[in-house]
């Protein structure tokens, strides 16, 4: 896989964090002067085949990316680039909070009795139910659509894709808008269905993966991630900001939680505006009919295959392979995850490779995929609404750009000085970065079972403590890589988003659907599901091990 096309993929959440990291980390070597001693290799033939990714502690410096964008025409695509993505962002994020009062006022509506009196447990299960299949039903979408923004960007143009994705937004927040409007009567399932039109089609992980094909037009192939980890670090600002900034209007407009969702909405437009006249397309007509070429002649080659002259049959047989070529194409990198032995027959490596796997899945559970349940269970305990979820979503965010951009640097920097870094093996400061992270994991989780039903505070700890395990993920990520061959990192990190997205698509509801099982029992019965399963990552990471022979050169 070449480097533009790790670059243009679609990237996980936690592959943003592990480039979130890697800024950081540049930004700190450019400061403390250590540039020198990371044993960079600037020739510009052999870092296009060695990928940015082969550690996050062996990158370009920030400042040097500014002479890889060619003239200032250059250099402002890529500050237009910037400030579309942070629009796009804090139109996302403004409106994240507002969105759960409203939907749970919408169902109270909906299952109130003539005298206005309603269930709250119920209302609860509902929305659980709600958000559970919102996920699901956008997780799924989202995987197959992902490929097809790549292939569309290539064909149509970068901006374009922004234009249709901002196009995207304003429907989904206009229609979503309406249906928890006073205007249309209560409906479960047009609520579930104007809630995924903005995730399934053109949702935050589709919009970086544009912005990273953008980035790959107009900056050399070496300093490409670092370039990419920047515009994380947008991304992180404005989405900490955006909660918080959505809680502001609703505090300042007494409690109207629309009007983050029009405000949201302005943005977007404003985006729309801003890719119309000022954007410039940075691929060029001729690679774009070149897409187009190959992309008419892969059809046409089903076409035939399909080996049927009639025009609808012809359509759907075609669809049904183009599909059934398009899930195999996805699942194709799970390969790489099974290690072959090393060429002294250990097996070390993919038993390490392995449990790191586990180890991700498992620190998934213990943070995302509890976040849609847990915040559910604030609005029941505390009645928390937007505000409240606002901030406590602005610190959760805010808490983690902080810790990915200056804590974990920091702390990289101190053990490199203390243990020995290895290449072509976890090495003891990543099993200390992914035993810290796991335990504050755990020690977030145990607040919210001991102390969770009877004080909010403890949400602002969990929310803190969370923060701090910020960089398990890039840890894990440059673990795993270290063990294949370098042709082959962005296959490793697409079958280790593949993984993650089959988790996030099963964890989450099952957490809302257990909470809104026993949310009249027990609600903060579904936080042991995290908190063993965060004990068990504790207990694997002593199973850890050290490779000791060289550097792998198979996959």
């Amino acid at each position: 896989m070449s480097n533009e096309d790790e670059t243009t993929r679609l990237m996980s959440s936690d592959e943003m964090d592990y480039l979130l990291e890697t800024a950081g980390i540049n930004a700190l070597e450019e400061i403390i002067g250590q540039n020198d001693s990371t044993g960079i290799n600037l020739d510009t033939n052999e870092t296009a085949q060695d990928s940015s990714y082969d550690s996050i502690r062996r990158s370009p410096s920030i400042l040097s990316v500014a002479k890889s964008v060619e003239g200032e025409h250059g250099r402002r695509k890529l500050l237009c680039l910037y400030g579309l993505v942070m629009i796009i962002c804090i139109a996302e994020s403004i409106s994240m909070t507002a969105t759960i009062p409203l939907v749970m006022d919408k169902v109270a509506e909906g299952i109130s009795d003539e005298n206005g009196h309603y269930d709250s447990v119920a209302v609860q299960t509902i929305v659980s139910s709600i958000s559970s299949s919102t996920m699901m039903i956008a997780g799924a979408i989202s995987i197959f659509m992902a490929g097809k923004w790549g292939e569309l960007s290539d064909r149509i143009g970068r901006v374009r894709v922004f234009k249709y994705m901002s196009g995207i937004r304003v429907i989904g927040l206009l229609t979503h808008v309406f249906t928890l409007s006073s205007k249309m009567k209560y409906h479960k399932w047009a609520i579930v269905l104007t809630a995924c039109i903005v995730p399934s089609f053109g949702g935050l992980f589709a919009l970086v993966a544009n912005g990273n094909s953008y980035v790959s037009d107009i900056v050399k192939a070496e300093h490409r991630m670092v370039t990419i980890g920047i515009m994380m670090s947008c991304i992180y600002a404005t989405m900490g900001v955006g909660p918080m900034f959505g809680s502001f209007l609703v505090k300042w407009t007494h409690g109207n939680g629309f009007i983050p969702i029009y405000t949201s909405i302005a943005f977007v437009i404003l985006a729309l505006i801003i890719c119309e006249t000022i954007m410039v397309e940075p691929r060029h007509e001729t690679q774009m009919a070149h897409s187009q070429s190959t992309y008419t002649k892969r059809r046409e080659k089903l076409r035939s295959q399909s080996g049927s002259d009639d025009a609808r049959n012809y359509q759907s047989v075609t669809y049904g392979k183009f599909q059934i070529m398009r899930l195999m194409d996805l699942l194709a990198p799970v390969k790489k995850l099974w290690l072959k032995p090393d060429s002294a027959g250990s097996l070390v490596p993919r038993h390490t490779v392995i449990l790191l796997i586990v180890l991700d899945i498992l620190f998934v559970c213990g943070t995302t995929s509890c976040m849609p349940a847990l915040i559910l269970f604030s609005t029941y305990e505390y009645k928390w609404h937007a505000v409240e979820l606002g901030y406590f979503i602005s610190i959760l965010g805010i808490g983690r750009g902080v810790v990915l951009l200056v804590v974990s640097p920091t702390l990289l920097y101190t053990l490199k000085r203390i243990y020995q870094h290895l290449n072509h093996s976890i090495d003891k400061i990543d099993i200390f970065c992914i035993q810290f992270s796991m335990i504050v994991i755990t020690l977030s989780l145990f607040v919210m079972i001991r102390f969770g039903e009877k004080t909010p505070t403890s949400m602002i700890i969990f929310a803190l403590l969370q923060a701090l395990s910020a960089f398990c993920s890039p840890t894990l990520q440059s673990g795993i890589i270290k063990y294949t061959s370098k042709k082959h990192t962005g296959e490793m990190f697409g079958a280790m988003a593949l993984v993650r997205s089959c988790v996030m698509l099963v964890i989450p509801p099952i957490l809302l659907k257990l909470y809104g099982s026993t949310v009249s029992v027990n609600p903060s019965l579904f936080m042991y599901i995290p908190f063993s399963t965060s004990i068990v990552a504790i207990l694997l990471t002593f199973f850890l091990r050290i490779y000791k022979n060289p550097p792998l050169d198979g996959p």
